[in-house]
């Protein structure tokens, strides 16, 4: 744990909670662990905040909020690893292996 703390920059105490289920990691702290990682950041995301947008996402107050907040990380993420968005509308096979890919399941 200590070698990875170092590689990521960040300190062992920190790498620790940020393993604990329950914790809140800073978007800094998830990005510094995926370059070392080799893994997406939004990947190690999902895996930090697992289960709080179902959470969120009973509350239909919060929907929309919660519906910008993910825009807004995945555009985020993409412009942290250079990319663009494409210039015509991906085809909905290419949009649902992302979705199942980023954790999104059936309700059914």
């Amino acid at each position: 744990m200590n070698e990875l703390a170092k590689k990521a920059g960040i300190s062992q105490p920190g790498l620790r909670s940020a393993c604990f289920k329950g914790t809140n990691p800073t978007d800094s702290t998830l990005n510094k662990l995926s370059h070392v990682l080799g893994r997406p950041a939004l990947e190690l995301y999902n895996l930090a905040h697992e289960g709080r947008l179902e959470a969120t996402l009973q509350d239909e107050a919060c929907l929309s909020n919660a519906r910008d907040a993910l825009v807004r990380e995945i555009f985020e993420t993409a412009a942290e690893l250079g990319l663009s968005a494409p210039k015509n509308k991906p085809p909905k096979n290419t949009i649902k292996e992302a979705l199942l890919t980023l954790g999104f399941c059936s309700n059914s």
